[in-house]
Order: structure tokens, then C-alpha cells, then sequence
């Protein structure tokens, strides 16, 4: 089973035509310096770390270094020289990111295959590369909302993606991709509400025709309530 045209792709940064709309200008309101992650450098987003409260972005104490992800993982979670182009990796900053299976192949339909990609994002968190808010794994397809805490976005990615293709090539005892080369991503903005992002997300299945309600898809979860 394949996700039906309803499925979400806001959330890409490869160019002006796929990325959502400006928030209108409010009198004295001055813009966000960055709209996705070609962010500029020297964002003051660079200057600390970010926590989540409420659904908002609040500033903390930057965590302490920790390996994320060697050279060969960040060059497994590149996208071609189109995608990455002008992309900037900012610790503290919030990411939609979707990522597909190899030739779009269902392989997530299988539970034990979708259960070892959700395994990939929890170490993720635990080796402190990330803060998940909301993800969900559909047919042939990822859909991730997190914090990057330390390192690179392309070495997390690379990271996340390797180790769940490692795993999930051992269980069918074969080899060969488990995903598309690279991946889309958008910065979510300070303006933006992180709920209603991670709502967009775990609806996916909803919108796909897998389930009627969030709450009956296996493979999502959300940091907040997301009727």
C-alpha cells in the first residue's frame, strides 16, 4: 500500500515552489531571520539551545558535547547537491524532516520493520543527537519532528537512517537500500505553533485512508494530544 495524494509534503526546503507560505507581517513585527533551513548564519537560534513548553520554543543551557554520528553516517543522510544546497544545521532548532523508503517501497508495512525505524529515532534521543516531538511511519515513508540537540542535521539523519537499514537488512538477512538517497526538511519557524505541526504529521494515516482516527495508527506519536 502506497500513501494516497492527501499525504503531508509541506515540509520540504528544495525549493521556493514546495515551501509553505509566509506568515503575513505584523505591524512591528519583524520576520523571523530564518524560514527554513537555509537558515543564515549567526541566527541568534544558534546562540542556545532550545526547550519545549506548551507547544513553544523556549531558550535553555546548551547541552554538553556527545557523538552523535561518524563521517560515513553523515554522508549517508546527504541528499543530492539540488537539496543541500545553502542548507545550515543549527543545534536548538526545530525540524520537520521526511525521508523515503528505496524505490518507494512499502517495507514499512511490515510491523517488525516499521518497529526497528521507530527504534532508530528513540536512540537518536538517548544518544542526546535529538528531542522527538511527533513522528510517524508510514508504507514507505518517514515523517519526524524534533529539536536537533548537538551536531549536524545531515549527520543525525545519516545516523537514524543507517542504523535502521542496518537492522532491518539483518532481520531479512539480505542487503541493499533501505532508503532514498537524503531527505527534505523545514525549520519550523518561532511563529509557527509546534502542535499544529505535529498534528499535520500524525494525521498522515488518516489522510492516507489507513485509519479514521490518530489514535488507531500503531506506528505515530506525538508529544502533545493531537485529537
Amino acid at each position: 500500500m502506497t500513501p494516497q495524494p492527501g499525504n503531508a509534503r509541506l515540509y520540504t526546503s528544495t525549493s521556493a515552489r514546495h515551501r509553505p507560505a509566509a506568515h503575513p507581517r505584523r505591524a512591528g513585527h519583524r520576520p523571523a531571520a530564518h524560514r527554513s533551513s537555509r537558515a543564515m548564519p549567526g541566527s541568534t537560534w544558534g546562540t542556545h539551545s532550545r526547550a519545549i513548553s506548551g507547544g513553544k520554543i523556549r531558550s535553555i543551557n546548551r547541552l554538553a558535547p556527545m557523538a552523535c554520528a561518524g563521517p560515513a553516517a553523515h554522508a549517508a543522510g546527504m541528499a543530492s547537491p539540488r537539496l543541500t544546497r545553502g542548507r545550515v544545521s543549527i543545534p536548538g532548532q526545530v525540524y520537520a524532516v521526511t525521508t523515503i523508503a528505496s524505490a518507494r517501497r512499502p517495507l514499512f508495512l511490515a510491523a517488525v520493520n516499521a518497529g526497528i525505524v521507530i527504534d532508530a529515532l528513540r536512540e537518536s534521543d538517548r544518544r542526546r543527537c535529538t528531542s522527538t516531538l511527533a513522528w510517524v511511519v508510514m508504507p514507505d515513508h518517514l515523517h519526524w519532528l524534533f529539536l536537533l540537540r548537538q551536531g549536524t542535521l545531515a549527520g543525525c539523519m545519516g545516523g537514524m537512517k543507517a542504523s535502521a537499514a542496518k537492522a532491518i537488512n539483518r532481520h531479512k538477512g539480505a542487503a541493499g537500500p533501505v532508503w532514498q538517497a537524503g531527505y527534505h526538511d523545514h525549520a519550523i519557524r518561532d511563529e509557527e505553533s509546534l502542535r499544529a505541526v505535529a498534528r499535520y504529521i500524525v494525521h498522515n494515516p488518516v489522510r492516507a485512508g489507513l485509519c479514521e482516527h490518530p489514535a488507531e495508527y500503531p506506528h505515530a506519536w506525538c508529544r502533545w494530544a493531537c485529537p
